[in-house]
């Protein structure tokens, strides 16, 4: 096991000790943690690839204004397929001001994924059993 892999273990078992958390809710919470360390180290990427400040804060924009529909798609695996739907989220970035880059526009599509899926993670986090 990874070093980093034994500290978010240790930190997940510790806040579930401390608030009583059922195992459905532990779960949900090392998955919505590990999505918000991946959203974390892409985004830390993106600036390190040259990505502005403003750049970064059009994905979240463009991920925030996603309707439900759209947050849907990334649940198929086969969503990247989807040039219609790739056009569209390109078109947003871009006016939002990020690099028309295809490494840097691919790594704001898996933030949009990895969101999708923290998201489903905080949904099963808050509707969890006690």
């Amino acid at each position: 096991m990874k070093a980093g892999d034994v500290l978010l273990d240790g930190a997940t078992q510790g806040c579930s000790d401390q608030y009583k958390f059922s195992e459905t809710r532990t779960t949900a919470a090392l998955e919505l943690t590990t999505c918000r360390i991946a959203i974390d180290y892409l985004t830390d990427d993106l600036k390190f690839m040259g990505a502005s400040d403003a750049a970064i804060d059009g994905v979240v924009d463009t991920c925030d204004a996603l309707g439900a529909d759209d947050v849907d798609l990334f649940y198929d695996t086969g969503w990247r397929d989807n040039a219609n739907f790739l056009a569209r989220l390109n078109a947003e970035l871009l006016n939002a001001g990020f690099p028309d880059k295809a490494e840097d526009l691919a790594m704001a599509h898996d933030i949009f994924e990895i969101s999708a899926m923290a998201d489903e993670a905080r949904y099963s986090f808050m509707f969890a059993e006690e």
